[in-house]
């Protein structure tokens, strides 16, 4: 898949078009620029993440669940709207936690793309290490002058800035 056709599945969903640069480049960070459904994450460990959002755990396990349930074969579009349903619904598939949900629509809600795209990755994504930094850096200073200049003082988790730099592609 590329990306335009990933863009039309996550407004398919019921994502609204401002939200879409931010799962973008959150997206193009997971599956390493391919944009594939069925990426397998590269790793050495023994649990391995799984499509557009690299499900692993207890969240892979919702997702297939969530196929059986709705009666759909894995897909882009099955993905998207598992991950809309998590974010949106008041009985999701997954629980993500009230509160982080909550966080998402909030985040989802503002003109900030940064926090869009910052926050679905601590409160969604929650990759390894993402719940432990925080950053005093303004958005508005991000992903410019300031990644090539000043990077190094920042103490948020590299993979943070790259979703969003990513996601300004898509804008």
């Amino acid at each position: 898949m590329n990306v335009d056709e990933i863009r039309a599945s996550l407004l398919r969903a019921g994502f609204e078009e401002d939200e879409i640069p931010a799962l973008l480049g959150n997206i193009d960070v997971e599956t390493g620029g391919s944009f594939d459904y069925q990426q397998v994450e590269d790793t050495s460990k023994e649990e391995k993440g799984y499509g557009l959002f690299q499900f692993t755990g207890g969240h892979l396990s919702s997702y297939l669940e969530y196929l059986k349930d709705t009666e759909q074969e894995d897909s882009a579009d099955a993905q998207i709207k598992f991950v809309y349903a998590n974010i949106y619904d008041e009985n999701p598939p997954h629980i993500i936690g009230a509160g982080n949900q909550k966080k998402i629509q909030k985040a989802f809600d503002s003109d900030d793309n940064a926090s869009k795209s910052d926050t679905f990755a601590r409160w969604y994504e929650r990759f390894e290490g993402s719940e432990e930094d925080d950053t005093w850096i303004p958005n508005w200073l991000r992903g410019g002058m300031f990644d090539k200049v000043l990077g190094g003082l920042d103490n948020q988790h590299p993979s943070y800035n790259e979703r969003y730099k990513r996601s300004k592609k898509y804008d």
